[in-house]
């Protein structure tokens, strides 16, 4: 993950990371337009249900500028 220090590929992040850790992950993706919500439970639930519009996202005119399928 490019401009990540310490993260160098997705594997690199993993399911036993401090919250700190999660939070430098989450800030980094927020400019790319990337956000997640709290709980992230909550992000997980919308990833499993609706997966197709995760996998696919379509370049949008919002703020962000990608809007999900």
């Amino acid at each position: 993950m490019e401009g990540l220090k310490g993260y160098d590929e997705a594997n690199d992040i993993r399911d036993d990371l401090e919250p700190k850790e999660i939070r430098t992950i989450q800030q980094h993706l927020r400019t790319f337009g990337i956000f997640y919500a709290a709980p992230l439970d909550l992000d997980y639930a919308m990833l499993q249900k609706f997966q197709a519009a995760y996998k696919h996202p379509q370049h949008g005119h919002g703020r962000g500028g990608t809007r999900l399928a």
